[in-house]
């Protein structure tokens, strides 16, 4: 008796925790589990962020920014007037995040995504997204790097100017 008490509590304990990772529904419909919750500096929209991406289809890994990319991406954070009608998932997931989180956003395959998906995988019913925010990048940092690749630029043309007019000599 004693043993089979033990056992139904373990079992009541598996179910409550397998229950606690459902995640919390985005602003467009989303399901989302945040990992880490570091609890930082979110992403504004307008903001550009740094960004690593695994998209899987069932447990079939279809792109990652590491295999497609050579490692995280940057992605600038649409504004609400120019966001398109269909908005991606992880752009709520990325809203959601903080600087260093990692989580997973769930889209359902719908009638459009529907086209995209190999045969072989077609009977699967949502597509997972894992994401990582490496980097927020602010508006100060891209102006400094643009001040940079300009001043670059000028050193390069200056080189090119001096080397045309020393061949001409």
């Amino acid at each position: 008796m004693r043993k089979l008490f033990i056992l139904a509590v373990a079992a009541a304990a598996t179910m409550f925790a397998c229950g606690q990772n459902e995640g919390v529904q985005t602003e467009h419909g989303f399901r989302f589990v945040n990992h880490t919750n570091k609890e930082g500096n979110k992403p504004q929209p307008g903001e550009t962020v740094l960004v690593q991406t695994y998209t899987y289809i069932g447990d079939s890994l279809m792109a990652s920014t590491q295999k497609n990319f050579g490692g995280p991406r940057e992605f600038t954070l649409f504004t609400p007037d120019r966001a398109p009608k269909r908005i991606p998932a992880i752009y709520d997931a990325l809203l959601l995040m903080s600087e260093g989180d990692s989580g997973t956003v769930y889209e359902v395959i719908d009638t459009f995504l529907q086209k995209f998906i190999p045969p072989a995988l077609k009977d699967n019913k949502e597509v997972r997204y894992e994401v990582v925010l490496v980097d927020i990048i602010t508006a100060e940092e891209k102006a400094k790097a643009l001040a940079e690749a300009q001043a670059r630029i000028a050193g390069i043309e200056t080189q090119v100017k001096a080397t045309a007019a020393d061949y001409k000599a």
